[in-house]
């Protein structure tokens, strides 16, 4: 009895031991899922309404329920471009299609560097709980307002209750949780990251298992005259963009469809007035693969993408020289990787196309399709703060087949505060 005794405290003993052992693991995978969705969530800029607000991180506005946070960070991005496109001009600071040069004659400075601090951000929310539902607001400003100063620029500005959305930010045709985590501030080619004002509402279904979103936003038709070489936005818009998308949020990832109805409109002094209904569809999503990597995507197709996909670089629709106005079919893609090394280190691989159908009356300098890469490799000492590096890739083509392309080095730091 003595030894079977002994055999069982030694035993209890190697139990506790592992239990410690497992609850130290246990403990240290917590805190490395906790910070890769801190991370995370300040790396995509959720849109979401903030109905969350940290009790022990919030300030009270004495005699009211409403509590107030801020935050933001400082961002330095340190950019080696392989062709620039001008002095102070925001092609240089960060990845817009439309401004890659082509031909073999290609103007612009080579082997270009570029510091800048515009990506640096601060925003302020509230929250104030009430039986009819939470009423939430954020307000966030960054320095990309100029191309050459330092102004400040709103990103977003939107207040919530309840279900419902009323301001500027992430289009309802986006998914924020397909957004790619990169250091370069620009659009991957066929990505979509647009903010625009609107009106939302936001409704479980089947079980609470979907999420409908319906939306009223703000149009911008771009058109292109016969022969021009510049896109222009007549602001003759008469209807608003409608937005349906459905959402479900599972344990293993998150995706979405979304489906946009828009009509194209221009009506001139000259007598010109044409207008022209159309749509598009967009699949996104974020896979989880394992407790941290992921996988994200997304694909656009439809005849009303220009405001949405590769901004700037394509029209919604051409006008023939006898007035007549034609729709133009845009397909776009995104698919990105991200792999957690550790707790501190990861890295994201991040391809991404567009193409434009263009009519063939169009002038052929007219940007018809592109093309992007990036890969970087990130590292978080502490949840406030990131170093990275990131290698870009760009290739631009137009209607007559000439291209160019564009290699880009970045390293940033980000302090969030």
């Amino acid at each position: 009895m003595s030894d079977l005794r002994k055999q069982l405290n030694e035993s209890n003993a190697r139990i506790g031991t592992l239990e410690q052992k497992l609850q130290k693991q246990n403990t240290k995978r917590e805190e490395a899922i906790a910070t890769s969705m801190r991370v995370d969530r300040s790396n995509k800029e959720e849109a979401r309404p903030v109905a969350e607000s940290n009790a022990k991180d919030a300030t009270k506005i004495p005699g009211t329920n409403t509590s107030l946070t801020f935050g933001g960070f400082a961002k330095l991005n340190a950019i080696f471009n392989s062709v620039s496109v001008g002095a102070n001009k925001f092609g240089d600071q960060y990845l817009d299609i439309a401004s890659i040069p082509v031909g073999p004659s290609r103007q612009g400075e080579h082997d270009q560097i570029n510091f800048h601090a515009k990506q640096s951000r601060l925003w302020f929310k509230s929250h104030t709980p009430s039986k009819l539902g939470d009423i939430s607001t954020l307000i966030e400003l960054d320095l990309f307002g100029s191309q050459d100063t330092y102004t400040p620029r709103l990103r977003h500005a939107f207040g919530s209750f309840g279900k419902f959305l009323g301001g500027q930010t992430w289009t309802t045709f986006a998914n924020s949780s397909a957004i790619p985590e990169r250091l370069d501030f620009g659009i991957p080619a066929g990505g979509i990251e647009r903010r625009q004002p609107q009106i939302r509402w936001s409704q479980p279904i089947v079980d609470n298992l979907v999420e409908m979103q319906l939306a009223f936003e703000m149009p911008h038709s771009k058109v292109i005259k016969d022969m021009d070489t510049t896109i222009i936005t007549p602001g003759d818009d008469r209807y608003p963009d409608m937005v349906l998308r459905f959402n479900s949020n599972q344990d293993w990832g998150t995706v979405s469809l979304a489906t946009l109805g828009r009509q194209i409109r221009i009506s001139e002094a000259s007598g010109m007035n044409q207008k022209s209904w159309g749509g598009a569809i967009s699949a996104a999503g974020r896979i989880n693969i394992g407790t941290l990597d992921n996988i994200r995507f997304t694909f656009n197709y439809g005849n009303v993408l220009s405001p949405y996909v590769s901004t700037g670089a394509y029209a919604d629709a051409a006008i023939k020289a006898s007035g007549q106005m034609e729709l133009i079919t845009i397909h776009s893609g995104l698919l990105a990787y991200q792999r957690h090394w550790n707790d501190q280190w990861r890295t994201n691989i991040i391809i991404s196309y567009s193409h434009a159908d263009l009519p063939a009356y169009v002038n052929d300098s007219l940007t018809k399709k592109a093309y992007s890469a990036h890969i970087n490799l990130l590292w978080n000492p502490r949840p406030q703060i990131l170093f990275g590096l990131e290698y870009l890739y760009a290739l631009r083509e137009l209607q007559n087949e000439l291209n160019g392309d564009l290699s880009r080095f970045q390293f940033s730091s980000r302090f969030n505060f």
